[in-house]
């Protein structure tokens, strides 16, 4: 068994922003997912779930076509890259090779969690054309990136109501009425025993 180190944390050190959450379940879901990437056991340090991997993740090298692209709506906001990050380590774990991505540059609340938290955000994605793809925090055309028409969805993470995206194939979907999407994403490391 390995041990998990954490530090303990006075609520005047955490940033404003998570200070002055009001919903349970979003500042919940929020808090295990930056645990995950800030906190791992001992033995990942080096690899998986260290802040200096999921830097090296983030920044690895160009996408390849085998590679599933995760990415939450165009206008990215901490919800939606942090659940990003989190589906593709998560679908990675689980042997489905994943790369997290965003449309456009995230907003001045994520830069500062990235930034408290040493994590690059993920690169910005043209196109997904011809592309397996998840979904995260969203559902409806709309928010798609440009190609997404000819691409596959191969799972959708979302807690809005459900949009207009349809697909040709079965896929892993998981919807709930809940403040956040990564509340959802915790249920999921907690149902695939992930980290």
């Amino acid at each position: 068994e390995h041990a998990v180190h954490t530090r303990s944390v006075e609520s005047s050190n955490l940033p404003l922003a998570t200070r002055n959450i009001k919903s349970p379940s979003l500042s919940l879901g929020l808090f295990f997912m930056l645990f995950l990437i800030y906190h791992a056991p001992a033995p990942c340090r080096s690899t998986v779930g260290s802040p200096q991997f999921l830097s090296e993740f983030l920044m690895a090298s160009p996408s390849r076509p085998h590679r599933i692209q995760v990415f939450g709506h165009k206008n990215p906001d901490t919800d939606s890259v942090i659940g990003a990050i989190a589906l593709a380590e998560l679908q990675n774990q689980r042997g489905m090779p994943s790369s997290p991505r965003i449309q456009s540059s995230p907003n001045p609340e994520t830069n500062f969690v990235m930034q408290r938290f040493n994590i690059k955000p993920p690169r910005i994605t043209e196109s997904v054309a011809g592309r397996q793809v998840s979904l995260v925090d969203f559902s409806d055309l709309a928010q798609a990136p440009h190609g997404f028409d000819s691409s596959t969805v191969v799972s959708v993470v979302d807690h809005h109501k459900l949009g207009n995206v349809t697909t040709a194939s079965p896929l892993e979907m998981w919807v709930w009425p809940v403040g956040c999407c990564n509340t959802i994403l915790k249920a999921m490391y907690d149902f695939y025993g992930g980290y």
